[in-house]
């Protein structure tokens, strides 16, 4: 995020993968970057307010706490079975907690009609103001 950047036009996200996935996170969010930028008459950024693996051991009250500590007001998580129960329990949680989750299948970050709806999904989302 550039220092100058309005806080209106910033995004706090968080992202979660899981461990098997980590290249295609990586994919992910530079593919993101692009198209962020391009959704919107003014660019938009997300700050990255949490990159983290997940796995069965993963606690999501703790994951949600600390998502709410850091302001974050989506969640984009890269995984490769969307209805993995550690899945389904944290989208459940941060959605109790009106965090947006949303989900990214790993053969799927690159597809352009994802990131695009995504970078939509995010542009709707509350800025930092």
């Amino acid at each position: 995020v550039p220092t100058d950047a309005p806080k209106s036009q910033i995004r706090r996200i968080g992202y979660i993968y899981s461990a098997a996935n980590r290249r295609e996170m990586d994919l992910f969010l530079r593919s993101l970057d692009e198209v962020i930028g391009t959704v919107s008459k003014k660019p938009l950024f997300t700050r990255k307010v949490l990159l983290v693996a997940v796995d069965e051991s993963t606690e999501s009250a703790a994951m949600v706490s600390k998502l709410k500590g850091l302001k974050a007001v989506g969640v984009l998580a890269v995984v490769v079975n969307p209805k993995d129960p550690k899945i389904v329990e944290l989208s459940k949680a941060c959605e109790a907690a009106k965090i947006k989750f949303m989900i990214v299948p790993a053969p799927d970050v690159q597809k352009s009609a994802v990131l695009r709806d995504v970078a939509v999904d995010i542009m709707l989302r509350p800025s930092e103001m």
